[in-house]
């Protein structure tokens, strides 16, 4: 028996010697995939430090797939998280279930009835309206989708474009855009 046990540690220290350096190689490759994953970890929790400024009290299981879904929808579509981050702080305080007078729905406050026809228009796809409420990262991407059509349309003469997301009327957009701004400053520094 003892030497059936001898036999046995040989045979794993031979085999853990074969594999090492298999393992050490795999691990060089996956050294250079991480530096990407740990500063993409980096933003995502650089994102989620603005939220729990913006909603102290979310949870977090939330405040992570907010930031997750804000992070990846705004490296897609190249808007700035900040200005997500303030435009969701502004419409619903991070909350899911908010329904606007208007009919504006989710965590990003979509009025269907006026982007559906658009994003129809525009080849975009539809809105799925369960989805839309039930969903954060969907409702995220779906207004970051909104968001660049608004960006791509008016960014060019007007410089605070992101307030024609709740309104295109002067009136309703200053008073909007001073919202958005204050929720911004808050989280300028971080």
């Amino acid at each position: 028996m003892g030497d059936m046990n001898m036999k046995t540690l040989k045979t794993l220290i031979i085999a853990t010697l074969l594999v090492l350096p298999v393992l050490a190689g795999s691990k060089a490759k996956n050294a250079k995939m991480s530096s990407t994953e740990l500063s993409n970890s980096r933003k995502i929790a650089q994102i989620a430090k603005m939220v729990k400024t913006l909603a102290p009290t979310i949870k977090e299981s939330k405040k992570m797939n907010i930031s997750r879904a804000i992070f990846n929808s705004s490296k897609k579509y190249g808007i700035d998280a900040k200005i997500m981050l303030a435009i969701i702080a502004t419409e619903s305080s991070f909350r899911s279930e908010v329904v606007s007078s208007s009919g504006d729905i989710s965590v990003a406050q979509i009025n269907v009835k006026v982007w559906e026809k658009e994003f129809i228009r525009l080849k975009l796809g539809s809105i799925d309206r369960k989805r839309l409420v039930n969903c954060d990262d969907y409702a995220i991407t779906q207004m970051t989708k909104i968001l660049s059509v608004i960006k791509k349309r008016h960014s060019k003469k007007d410089p605070q474009w992101f307030a024609r997301y709740h309104s295109g009327t002067k009136k309703y957009k200053r008073v909007y855009k001073e919202k958005v701004q204050d929720r911004m400053r808050m989280i300028a520094s971080i």
